[in-house]
């Protein structure tokens, strides 16, 4: 007897992170909506939008210096 595989596929995962980043920024928990932005970046590195709220997400959080750095970083792209 095999393993069923209980993954559900949500196509495409950065989209998945960056709209549950959008509600948890909305609703002002902006310690969850850096993690799943950061998983955002990571899952799809070239998307300057989710790049950009990043920064956003780590200035709202006084994070000053990590949200220039990730500004910086998406010129690197």
């Amino acid at each position: 007897m095999s393993k069923k595989n209980n993954v559900i596929p949500f196509g495409d995962p950065a989209r998945h992170y960056f709209s549950r980043a959008f509600s948890k920024f909305g609703s002002g928990d902006y310690p969850e909506t850096l993690v799943l932005l950061r998983k955002a970046v990571q899952a799809d590195p070239l998307n300057a939008e989710y790049r950009l709220n990043y920064a956003v997400a780590l200035h709202q959080t006084d994070q000053y210096l990590e949200s220039v750095t990730a500004i910086i970083e998406m010129f690197k792209y």
